[in-house]
């Protein structure tokens, strides 16, 4: 067996594979600390059908929200604002709203099982934050600066640049904004990606009777149904706070008014 060593640093370059790498493999068998360089010139670039590759895009916006954020002035959680297209939205402030996001009370189970995730890991999944970030905003209608504080405070790999700047293109603000009609479907994204259902057992262990064709939206069972399941809708587990649909409507409303004002 060869000896362990402190560090170890893997490029990757022509081959951004990262589930069978081999030298990725070795090192992460042999060094008790990986560090990978991603290195693009224009050779590997063209080679791409298109310039627009998830793995590419991911890794420059990595890259580019430290860069923007390190510019002079900007200290401390929540401090960082990057000036961008949404920054007139008069953006919400409603406690109790903001109280049941953070404890994982929204009655929608994938957001809620994501905050209670956060809440007792200090851990969050990339398509979680997207997808909490955008209820809280877009469906909650919650200043985005609360959220970006809280995730500062729960997150154990917490990161200025990359909170911060994923927070403003999720409200629609920044200098990095994603289009402003793009709103997650909390139950959509739900049936998507836990179809198996066994992120929400296992966070809302409330729901663990609930039948399967009910636990991406439990509020959608009759009184009958939820007897049978042991899980009354408003006293065991929250009925939604807002109607998705409802409020998707009110923020495209309020965001298309800022874009015909521009």
């Amino acid at each position: 067996m060869p000896p362990r060593i402190d560090a170890a640093l893997v490029w990757f370059r022509r081959d951004l594979r990262s589930y069978d790498h081999a030298a990725l493999y070795h090192a992460l068998a042999r060094a008790r600390r990986v560090y990978c360089a991603f290195v693009f010139d224009t050779e590997i670039l063209d080679a791409l059908e298109t310039r627009a590759d998830r793995r590419v895009e991911f890794i420059c916006a990595r890259d580019e929200i430290p860069a923007l954020a390190a510019r002079p002035g900007r200290r401390g959680p929540g401090a960082a604002r990057l000036q961008g297209p949404g920054d007139a939205i008069p953006f919400g402030n409603d406690e109790g709203r903001l109280r049941a996001w953070c404890e994982g009370s929204t009655g929608y189970p994938l957001v809620d099982a994501a905050m209670r995730q956060l809440n007792q890991t200090g851990y969050m999944h990339n398509r979680l934050r997207m997808l909490t970030a955008s209820f809280l905003v877009k469906d909650l209608q919650v200043d985005w600066r609360r959220g970006e504080r809280y995730f500062a405070r729960q997150l154990n790999d917490y990161d200025l640049a990359a909170n911060n700047g994923g927070w403003q293109r999720a409200a629609f603000t920044g200098c990095d904004a994603q289009p402003y009609f793009r709103i997650f479907n909390p139950v959509t994204q739900s049936r998507r990606f836990d179809a198996q259902r066994r992120f929400i057992r296992l966070y809302l262990p409330e729901l663990a009777r609930m039948p399967e064709r009910f636990i991406h939206a439990p509020w959608t069972m009759s009184e009958a149904e939820q007897a049978q399941a042991g899980v009354r809708i408003g006293r065991d587990y929250p009925a939604p706070i807002v109607d998705h649909a409802q409020a998707r409507k009110l923020t495209l409303e309020v965001y298309g008014r800022l874009r015909d004002s521009r």
